[in-house]
């Protein structure tokens, strides 16, 4: 493989741009101690999402975290004018000054090299590319030949913004984003391959007395995370199934810790509602929303067993070498999930010929996902619970 040239690993400063989804940067995470060691008198700063430098802002690695967007409501000026308010908050207009602020913002960091990890970057208004002419870095590193979020015509025209990509080649479906950070690593120089990539968690203190708290030790009932959220609600698993995955596990008995964000607390009520009154399950405590990402790895760290639709959860429970089954559909297949260890870390999913449709789905409902039987999750669940008797970690 190319190398980049001797230039790049004489940088004195390194800007990381990451903006995307929280399962993303906890994938990527573990290439952070790999960078800070080829460049060890760097500043190396990452620019992230807001939401998600609550998981970083402790990485030991990084010196300065940025957040890639910063929206602020006008002023309550507006309140009274419904119709004006919508207008301001529409997309177009949260999008526009969020690249004002990123021109502001970035313009003054003068990295020596800016890395942009991002297998496909996004295009428009929130897009990677969009901003990479506004960041004054001498050298400029990206990844060319993905078109899940732009098209052939965008990767191309993006060519001049970079002084040089990695060219990926085709057939990427099945290549594992692990796969894609290696191959960047070492188109930088390092001598990284897939098995130094796993994944690391920065928590504090306080974080793992929160989860100590709330999530309740049991000697008579498996203690198990039920992470239903997922980014795109196309990944969601049907809320009426999961009264049948746990009433098919037999001779086992539950108390059920639901986990999600602010938005998804709605959900994890449903699925309380639909799985409180299971003859198996003793309790089911719901904490969606009230956790930040920190307490949400303590709180999985605290769980025997963790049930997961395609998530930042599902990532971070396999980070921590947590037992985990996670509900996977098949749009991005492989590209993300499964990892790890299969003997702890399951996965259950309906094959389809239309697999790695980007979910860009051609029927009316996710069958991939929907038409996934409950007593196959059970199975595996109770499969997993097994293994872990046997191998007397429960």
């Amino acid at each position: 493989m190319e190398h980049v040239n001797q230039k790049v690993k004489d940088c004195k400063s390194v800007l990381i741009l990451r903006p995307d989804n929280l399962g993303d940067v906890v994938l990527f995470s573990g290439a952070l101690r790999h960078i800070r060691n080829y460049f060890p008198n760097a500043t190396i700063s990452i620019c992230v999402k807001e939401y998600v430098k609550n998981y970083i802002e402790h990485c030991p690695y990084i010196d300065y975290i940025y957040t890639w967007e910063k929206y602020a409501v006008p002023s309550s000026i507006f309140d009274y004018n419904a119709r004006l308010r919508k207008y301001w908050l529409s997309k177009h207009w949260i999008g526009l000054f969020d690249r004002l602020y990123r021109k502001h913002l970035l313009k003054d960091l003068n990295a020596d090299l800016l890395l942009v990890p991002t297998r496909s970057p996004k295009k428009g208004v929130y897009g990677e590319h969009t901003v990479i002419s506004d960041i004054p870095a001498q050298i400029k590193i990206g990844i060319a030949g993905d078109y899940s979020n732009q098209n052939h015509q965008t990767d191309l025209k993006a060519e001049r913004l970079y002084t040089q990509r990695l060219k990926l080649d085709q057939g990427l479906q099945d290549l594992h984003e692990f796969n894609v950070t290696a191959e960047l690593l070492q188109f930088l120089g390092l001598n990284i391959s897939v098995p130094d990539l796993w994944p690391e968690v920065w928590t504090m203190e306080e974080d793992r007395i929160w989860a100590e708290q709330r999530i309740p030790k049991s000697s008579k009932s498996i203690v198990l995370g039920l992470c239903p959220g997922a980014t795109y609600t196309k990944k969601l698993y049907p809320i009426e199934q999961y009264k049948a995955i746990f009433e098919s596990v037999n001779d086992e008995t539950f108390t059920i810790i639901l986990f999600g964000s602010k938005s998804e607390r709605n959900l994890c009520e449903q699925i309380q509602q639909e799985i409180q009154n299971c003859k198996n399950v003793i309790k089911v405590l719901n904490l969606a929303g009230d956790s930040t990402i920190r307490q949400l790895i303590e709180g999985l760290r605290n769980c025997d067993v963790v049930l997961s639709a395609d998530s930042a959860s599902l990532h971070l429970s396999v980070s921590l070498r947590k037992p985990v089954v996670g509900i996977m559909g098949g749009g991005h297949y492989g590209r993300f999930y499964p990892w790890g260890d299969p003997r702890i870390h399951r996965v259950v999913n309906k094959p389809m010929d239309c697999y790695w449709c980007n979910w860009r789905c051609r029927f009316p409902s996710v069958r991939c996902i929907e038409e996934i039987d409950p007593t196959q999750i059970a199975f595996e669940l109770q499969s997993l619970i097994k293994e872990l008797y046997r191998a007397k970690k429960i």
